[in-house]
């Protein structure tokens, strides 16, 4: 969900937003909206309002849209901070990942 918004925040045309919202509806919602239903089964409660928002910023603080002018190859060598530095993403505040 926090990847979706954190994509949002890169578009200025309204893609991004679209792109939430089919998230928003998999897998807040529970509709089978997008065509990964068949992967991953939709699910309900994943939205949590201040978390998107705080992705959804990242993404506007970017000053490269990631999904469409990023080379991956060109970077891939690259640590995590420094991509973070040339991109302009701000860190995290708390864990990223919940522990099992």
């Amino acid at each position: 969900m926090n990847v979706a918004a954190f994509q949002a925040g890169l578009f200025d045309d309204g893609f991004g937003f679209e792109s939430l919202l089919e998230v928003i509806l998999d897998f807040h919602l529970g509709k089978a909206f997008s065509t990964v239903g068949d992967i991953i089964p939709p699910s309900t409660g994943a939205f949590h309002p201040n978390d998107a928002m705080e992705g959804c910023e990242k993404g506007l603080a970017c000053n490269t849209n990631l999904i469409r002018d990023f080379n991956f190859w060109s970077e891939a060598d690259q640590s995590v901070s420094k991509l973070r530095e040339k991109f302009n993403i701000p860190a995290s505040s708390g864990p990223l990942l919940i522990q099992p």
